[in-house]
């Protein structure tokens, strides 16, 4: 539905978002999940369900906090730069919360989405937000940055 009717479609798919991250804990459906998350992103910007994101620390099981950080990677890839300077500070706080988590995998994950927005956002708006950061963090943080590729959503 959210391929076909875009606006019409993007009351719900504000609805249907918070829904959906909860759900990442079935293992069988994350690929399902993650397709019906990102035809939702299709209907709406990523300001507009921004303010679910700090569903991310709530959560307990490691699996679900690892798959929202993959869907709120490519959310940002796929964000317009002008649209991602304007929520930065409202994601940033939670994903940082993230990369101090205890399973591996997990801080891994955050670590690699701090890096694509540190490769888009730039030293300056990511600046007081990676200074705490130990090195060996930081290291994980510019390896993501150096794998990033811009795309036509760069340009501001």
């Amino acid at each position: 539905m959210a391929k076909g009717l875009r606006t019409s479609f993007a009351t719900n798919a504000k609805e249907i978002v918070p829904v959906l991250f909860p759900k990442f804990k079935e293992r069988r459906l994350v690929d399902e999940i993650m397709l019906a998350l990102t035809n939702c992103m299709m209907c709406i910007p990523l300001s507009e369900i921004i303010e679910y994101v700090p569903m991310i620390a709530k959560e307990k099981a490691p699996a679900t906090k690892i798959n929202i950080c993959k869907f709120l990677e490519s959310a940002v890839q796929n964000t317009y730069i002008d649209d991602l300077q304007d929520i930065c500070q409202d994601l940033l706080p939670q994903v940082m919360k993230v990369c101090e988590e205890k399973d591996a995998n997990t801080r891994e994950t955050a670590m690699h989405l701090v890096g694509i927005l540190l490769a888009r956002l730039g030293d300056e708006a990511m600046g007081k937000f990676l200074d705490g950061m130990i090195a060996q963090k930081r290291t994980k943080v510019d390896e993501a940055k150096a794998t990033y590729k811009p795309t036509k959503y760069d340009k501001s």
